[in-house]
């Protein structure tokens, strides 16, 4: 098992990767062996009918099979959340099919093979930003427009009873975009949706437990211009969590 820190740094990306879109994206599996042509393979249209995002991972089982298995991070819903949609439907290359009730549509052509795997993540935000990343080393130079990378650092501990350690993260958020998109006013509509990504899920739930206390979002700054003209901003957060005294991986 992963550290609460481990855990907390995975959930952030996943839930920002599936709530920083606008209308539908969809992601190749690393477990597909030919991502060129499963990008390729397949399409999404429609508008999200709810006011949450939602995931759904697909797969191909066999020919005119898609296997579908909802991975939604419900957030703000928590307990209260619905069962996740689990089906195999089948479909004809070239000819849309509904996902759920979501009203996203997937079209799958013909140049798709057996045992390809998408994540298909539909939200409502103003921008859509695939690429997200807890695991690269900031360059202004080397981040893609647009892109967040998050980091966290400092780790204030205050041990407040006989078997629980009180936390503080600092995490921070690298958002890059194009000269193009500040121009056009990106980053305020960027920004409103991080603000409202903290608010909505403050107590960082993960489909099974809260891993933070509280989620608070801090300050916004713009923080760096890179040689590509792309415009940098840090977004800083803070989490409070606990976790056993003598275990960094329990609560």
């Amino acid at each position: 098992m992963l550290t609460i820190e481990h855990r907390i740094m995975n959930l952030l990306e996943t839930r920002l990767r599936q709530y920083l879109v606008n209308g539908s994206a969809i992601y190749v599996s690393s477990e597909t062996l030919n991502p060129v042509l499963a990008s390729e393979s397949i399409t999404s249209s429609g508008v999200l009918v709810q006011s949450y995002p939602r995931s759904f991972e697909l797969e191909i089982t066999e020919a005119g099979k898609c296997k579908i298995s909802e991975v939604t991070l419900y957030a703000n819903l928590g307990f209260d959340a619905p069962e996740p949609y689990i089906s195999t439907v089948d479909f004809l290359p070239g000819v849309p099919f509904s996902i759920s009730d979501s009203g996203i549509s997937i079209t799958i052509l013909d140049s798709y093979e057996n045992g390809m795997k998408w994540l298909v993540c539909a939200s409502n935000a103003a921008y859509t930003i695939g690429d997200v990343s807890n695991k690269r080393i900031y360059d202004p130079n080397a981040l893609p427009s647009p892109s967040i990378s998050l980091y966290a650092t400092g780790n204030d501990m205050v041990y407040e009873s006989v078997d629980q350690m009180d936390c503080a993260l600092d995490v921070y958020l690298i958002l890059s975009i194009s000269k193009e998109m500040y121009e056009f006013g990106a980053q305020y509509e960027i920004l409103g949706d991080l603000r409202n990504f903290v608010n909505k899920d403050t107590n960082l739930f993960d489909n099974s437990i809260c891993l933070a206390n509280n989620f608070v979002y801090l300050s916004d700054e713009y923080f760096d211009l890179s040689d590509r003209e792309d415009s940098i901003f840090k977004i800083t957060m803070r989490v409070n969590y606990t976790h056993k005294l003598t275990d960094a991986r329990l609560k």
